[in-house]
């Protein structure tokens, strides 16, 4: 039950995040910095172009986003259904589907922010 829970814990900071980073390109309201945001050589070259990967990126981060609360619900139905030492091991599976999904998006968003930076690089 403790993995699980670390686990779950893990995709709860990581969708949070998702969700932030999804309000704040969507909404423009995340200047260039050194410390948030998909900080890529591409999109911290000029505030043009950071502003336009992050625009791009934001439905995936949106979508990566629900994604996670997804599957936080059906791991905190899961654990509350489960009792230990039931069938140890496949109530992982959601936990771990919903880490490597979470992160695999964040990962697609940075890929889909980059493209579009370098693409505003190349226009200038």
């Amino acid at each position: 039950m403790a993995g699980d829970l670390s686990l779950l814990v893990g995709v709860v900071i990581l969708t949070g995040v998702s969700g932030f980073l999804a309000t704040a390109c969507r909404t423009g309201t995340l200047p260039r910095n050194g410390v948030v945001g998909v900080r890529t050589k591409a999109t911290m070259s000029s505030d043009e172009a950071w502003d336009a990967g992050h625009r791009a990126a934001a439905p995936a981060l949106r979508r990566t986003a629900w994604f996670g609360l997804v599957l936080i619900a059906i791991t905190v139905i899961v654990l509350v259904i489960v009792e230990p030492g039931e069938d140890p091991g496949w109530e992982f599976l959601f936990p771990v589907v919903g880490f490597v999904g979470v992160t695999v998006g964040i990962c697609l968003a940075g890929v889909v922010a980059n493209r579009v930076a370098k693409e505003i690089l190349a226009q200038e």
